[in-house]
C-alpha cells in the first residue's frame, strides 16, 4: 500500500510517500481502500509539531478518508468488506494511505448517493460546525450568525448549516473569490475585509450585533468581530489559521452576558466513549436530503500531497481540498 510517512515534527517538505505492507487490522479496527482522502489546516500543524497534541512519531497524517471495506478485525461486526465507508480519525492521523485503518466506532456507512469525494471534503468542516451548533451551541431560526474566514472549509460549512437552521448569516472572508463561494453557501450579507470595513458592514445590517460569531482564524479581525456580539452573544472559538491566538479582555464576556465557547472536534472525535459514528451519519444525511450542500473539494493525487498541503496552510482559494490514490481518475 502507498502511504505518506512523517518520521520527524518539522516542514512538510520532509513528509515520505513510500510503500508498505498491509497488515490484518486489529480487533475493533478496520482497513479502508481509500476512493478520497481529506487534508486540512490542522493536518500541517501536526506536521510541523505545532498542534497542542502531537501524535507519536513515526505517523501517518491525514483525519479523514473514504472508500470501501476492504478488512476487518475480530470484534467488528457493523460492517464487511465491501461497504462504502466515510471514516475520521481518533489517533490524529492514518489517512493519507491507499489502505487506511480506523476504528470503526469512528467510521459510518456512505449512502450510494454520496461520491466520495464530497464526502471526504465535508466530514472534518461539517462535523465541526455540525458539533458547534447542536452540541456545544443551540442554534434557532432567527439567530444572527457573522461567520469569518467564510472561504474556508470550517466557513462554508458554518454558512451552510446555520442556512439550513434557518439563520441570517454575515460571511466574511479575506478575497472576492472567498466571498463568492460563501454567497454560492447561502450567505445572505458579504463582507471582503481586504476591502471593506467588517465593523461598519456588520452595524449597517444589525446595529445591536450578531447572536454568535463562528471564528476558525483569530487575528486582527477577532478582536473586530468580538465587539459585534449583541447581549448574550456567543463567540465560538474554533480555531486560529491566521497563526494570531487572540487576546481578549475579560470585560467583553461579563457585559451584556456574553460568552465564549471551544470548538474542538477534534478532541471529541478522541474522547467520545460511543465514537462518531453517530455524527458522521447525520452529516450524511444532511447532504442526502439536501439539507447541506457541500462544494465539491479540489483534488490533488496523493503523491503531491506537499503541493495540496502547502496549498491549505497558505489559505489559497476558497473550499476544500482532497487526495486521491494513484490512477484516480479524479
Amino acid at each position: 500500500m502507498r502511504t505518506v510517512v512523517a518520521r520527524a515534527f518539522g516542514p512538510v517538505e520532509n513528509l515520505e510517500i513510500c510503500e508498505r505492507e498491509e497488515l490484518p487490522p486489529p480487533p475493533g479496527h478496520l482497513h479502508i481502500a481509500t476512493e478520497a482522502m481529506g487534508i486540512s489546516f490542522a493536518d500541517g500543524l501536526l506536521v510541523r509539531g505545532l498542534y497542542h497534541v502531537k501524535p507519536p512519531l513515526p505517523f501517518i497524517p491525514g483525519g479523514s478518508v473514504s472508500g470501501i471495506v476492504s478488512a476487518v478485525g475480530e470484534g467488528v461486526t457493523d460492517f464487511a468488506v465491501g461497504d462504502r465507508v466515510g471514516a475520521v480519525s481518533n489517533t490524529l492521523g492514518g489517512g493519507w494511505s491507499t489502505r487506511a485503518e480506523f476504528r470503526d466506532s469512528c467510521v459510518a456507512r456512505l449512502p450510494a448517493a454520496i461520491d466520495f469525494i464530497t464526502a471526504t471534503g465535508m466530514m472534518e468542516s461539517w462535523g465541526t460546525m455540525n458539533f458547534a451548533f447542536t452540541r456545544r451551541a443551540r442554534l434557532k431560526a432567527g439567530d444572527r450568525v457573522l461567520v469569518l474566514g467564510a472561504g474556508g472549509g470550517i466557513g462554508l460549512a458554518a454558512t451552510d448549516i446555520a442556512k439550513a437552521a434557518g439563520a441570517v448569516v454575515i460571511a466574511a472572508a479575506s478575497s472576492g473569490e472567498k466571498t463568492a463561494a460563501a454567497a454560492a453557501a447561502g450567505a445572505d450579507y458579504l463582507v471582503d475585509y481586504s476591502q471593506q470595513d467588517l465593523r461598519e458592514r456588520v452595524r449597517a445590517v444589525w446595529p445591536d450585533g450578531a447572536d454568535y460569531v463562528v471564528d476558525p482564524v483569530g487575528g486582527a479581525q477577532a478582536l473586530v468581530a468580538v465587539k459585534l456580539l449583541r447581549d448574550r452573544g456567543c463567540y465560538l472559538v474554533v480555531g486560529f489559521a491566521s497563526g494570531d491566538i487572540p487576546r481578549f479582555g475579560a470585560n467583553r464576556f461579563l457585559i451584556g452576558n456574553r460568552s465564549a465557547i471551544g470548538i474542538d472536534w477534534g478532541e471529541e472525535v478522541r474522547t467520545a466513549a460511543g465514537g462518531l459514528r453517530g455524527q458522521l451519519t447525520e452529516i450524511f444525511s444532511g447532504c442526502l436530503t439536501g439539507q447541506f450542500h457541500p462544494p465539491r473539494p479540489r483534488v490533488f493525487p496523493l503523491d503531491e500531497v506537499i503541493t495540496a498541503l502547502k496549498l491549505v496552510e497558505s489559505r489559497q482559494g476558497a473550499g476544500k481540498a482532497v487526495l486521491v490514490p494513484p490512477g484516480h481518475p479524479g
